[in-house]
């Protein structure tokens, strides 16, 4: 449970609840063993809540992480250590070295290669292929039980979806104005503004103004 300096992570009150809810159902519901570590920037109060909801379902609440995001103490030259699967995996080599770039390169990566993050519009309103989780390896049409999972089964052997996770990259000027006449045809997630405007974001298939976009794809994120 990391706080970034940014807010972007940030556990606070409100979250924690809802959090504290929804690992006491899986405990309940799963029977599955829970350790979380907050990080120093977890409200106390954020803490307290998970606290009361999960010690006596047997999680275990570990110290604050002693360590800021994006760096590691201890990685021997030679041996490094590697954080995260495939390429939103960092490799620090070296003991206190940091990922080359800082946060700006890790955000930029997580847009470039489609991993997304949810603004609060749009929790609960997205099925799985529409974020590109196949590509992640992070769902399952086969096997599991999710909710939702027969309708996202559905939609992918039949080819049904017709929302899909894109990066666009261009002026900026030109992704704005595109987003800001056409919202229907766009949801963005996250953006990044280097030489040009990084936008991760769910294309809409049905809207009539999806041609417009097609120039400014740079990679679609798909199984």
């Amino acid at each position: 449970l990391v706080g970034g300096s940014n807010g972007r992570y940030r556990l606070d009150t409100a979250a924690a609840r809802t959090l504290a809810e929804q690992l006491a159902g899986m405990m309940d519901r799963d029977r599955v063993g829970l350790m979380l570590t907050p990080s120093r920037r977890t409200e106390p109060a954020a803490r307290a809540i998970l606290e009361e909801a999960l010690r006596p379902r047997g999680a275990i609440l570990r110290a604050a992480a002693a360590l800021p995001l994006y760096t590691c103490a201890g990685a021997a030259p030679g041996n490094p250590i590697a954080f995260g699967m495939g390429t939103h995996a960092w490799s620090i080599g070296a003991s206190g070295a940091a990922v080359a770039g800082g946060a700006d390169a890790a955000w930029r990566c997580e847009i470039d290669t489609g991993w997304p993050w949810l603004p609060d519009t749009a929790l609960d309103a997205l099925m799985p292929p529409a974020l590109g989780l196949e590509h992640l390896g992070a769902v399952s049409f086969d096997k599991g039980c999710y909710p939702g999972q027969e309708i996202a089964a559905r939609l992918h052997y039949r080819g049904g979806n017709k929302r899909h996770l894109v990066t666009l990259a261009g002026a900026a000027d030109r992704i704005t104005t595109l987003l800001h006449t056409h919202p229907d045809a766009l949801l963005a997630l996250s953006a990044q503004q280097s030489q040009d405007l990084h936008v991760l974001g769910v294309l809409n298939g049905n809207s009539a103004a999806v041609d417009a976009f097609a120039p400014l794809i740079r990679s679609r994120h798909a199984g």
